[in-house]
């Protein structure tokens, strides 16, 4: 079980959960180094695309250790992708947030 924060990242119907604690300190500057900011606030902010991206190229490397932040960015657009918080209160829908099309 998860101590920490952690973000469930939905792409392409490819489900990955990204726990804060499972990132050491390279990955953590490699982050910065990327994003021109820390990793703390993509766990407490709404994150945006590409932040999105660089927690998952980050956690991808760990299986994949050649793939570059390029590859990871590109294969993410506003349309294919969803992002919940495990520690998030579950929200109830409405009728109107049941339907796609809106």
């Amino acid at each position: 079980m998860a101590d920490g924060p952690a973000l469930e990242i939905s792409v392409n119907k490819t489900n990955y959960l990204i726990r804060f604690e499972d990132f050491n300190a390279l990955e953590a500057r490699e982050f910065r180094r990327e994003m021109g900011s820390g990793m703390a606030a993509a766990f407490t902010d709404t994150p945006d695309l590409d932040t999105i991206a660089a927690l998952l190229w980050l956690h991808r490397r760990k299986t994949n250790p050649k793939l570059k932040f390029d590859d990871v960015a590109k294969e993410l657009t506003y349309v294919n992708f969803d992002v919940g918080g495990s520690d998030d209160e579950p929200e109830k829908a409405g009728p109107e947030e049941d339907d796609p099309e809106i």
